[in-house]
């Protein structure tokens, strides 16, 4: 099931041959066209809806005194916002390196010295006085770094676990950059190991227990506008406004936080991925959208390339939108409605 591999080759051959373009018209400039078309579809989609495939979570470090979040390139709105705190577990164990310099520096909370290793692919691990369980961590790099983490668990400090691979990732530097753990790890034993030839350098190194989540209110652009002071700082950020700017949409928080280690986390609905210029990349959709995609993309051409057959564009117009309607009306998660009428303002005494 799902095994057949339909790349962006597949789609513009295919959507070629409904445009009635031979493959002698399949010329490099077409071949453009059709890749920047897939393209101007692709952020089209957007428009129509939520694509749930393209939904992400984000997890924001609370900074002190900051007011203006940026919730990342591509991001066309948010769904849910939420302040979480979490524990510190890392607190009265002993840290270690495994390639010199002072992991200590790495749970002081100060964000003032690092521990830097002198050779490649070294970890830094942290030994509790009992087991705790672990669901979220976070690393903060001195300087900008590139690195390929793993993130593991061990119950007697011999034998390790992977409990996330992060893959190869760009740190920004004096920024803490948190993952969820996929799975509660119960262990006494954690470290941070990379994996490549980068040598760690880090100047944080946070292993926590999430403790709540709560709802960040959304606000419109004029109660913020409103307010007499946007800087003032509290335990909780209560509401936000999405200030939708480009490159990426700015969060706009009120009040700011006074704490530095806890996380706003948002889901966003981003745009789909970019095509790109390799014609073997897949495409960011799923299986039962391909049909749309490229009727869409052979009815496009036709408005395009002059080699094409004009007298199938309604037909292929009529056959995408009957595509199209199919894939939505199927992009749906199938939960229940919860409705929740509130009449107090009308019962109140």
């Amino acid at each position: 099931i799902s095994q057949t591999v339909i790349d962006v080759t597949t789609m513009v051959e295919h959507a070629f041959r409904r445009a009635g373009i031979s493959p002698a018209g399949q010329t490099p400039d077409a071949m453009i066209s059709a890749q920047e078309n897939l393209y101007f579809w692709l952020s089209q989609l957007a428009n129509a809806g939520t694509n749930l495939w393209a939904v992400d979570k984000v997890i924001l470090p609370s900074i002190i005194g900051l007011d203006s979040y940026s919730v990342g390139v591509g991001t066309i709105d948010i769904r849910k916002a939420l302040f979480r705190t979490v524990t510190l577990a890392a607190q009265g164990g002993t840290p270690a390196s495994s390639a010199g310099g002072m992991p200590s520096n790495c749970f002081d909370l100060t964000n003032m010295n690092a521990c830097i290793q002198v050779t490649a692919g070294g970890n830094i691990s942290y030994a509790f006085t009992s087991p705790v369980s672990i669901t979220n961590v976070g690393v903060m790099t001195n300087g900008n770094q590139q690195y390929n983490l793993n993130f593991e668990y061990s119950i007697d400090n011999i034998n390790w676990n992977v409990a996330l691979a992060t893959g190869s990732k760009s740190y920004v530097g004096g920024q803490l950059t948190y993952f969820d753990i996929p799975s509660a790890s119960t262990a006494q034993y954690f470290r941070v190991r990379e994996t490549s030839l980068g040598v760690l350098n880090l100047l944080q190194l946070t292993f926590n227990t999430i403790c709540s989540e709560i709802e960040i209110a959304r606000i419109n652009s004029d109660i913020y506008y409103n307010l007499t002071n946007k800087t003032f700082q509290g335990n909780q950020i209560l509401q936000y406004w999405l200030d939708r700017q480009i490159p990426s949409p700015i969060m706009r928080i009120w009040p700011v936080s006074n704490y530095a280690f806890n996380q706003i986390v948002v889901w966003r609905k981003r745009q789909i991925q970019d095509v790109g210029r390799n014609m073997t990349n897949t495409v960011e959709i799923p299986q039962r959208w391909i049909e749309a995609g490229i009727n869409e993309l052979a009815a496009r051409l036709i408005l395009e390339l002059p080699k094409a057959d004009i007298k199938r564009y309604q037909l292929l117009k009529s056959e995408a939108a009957a595509a199209t309607a199919m894939a939505q009306s199927e992009e749906r998660d199938n939960s229940p409605i919860q409705l929740a009428p509130n009449i107090s303002c009308y019962t109140r005494g």
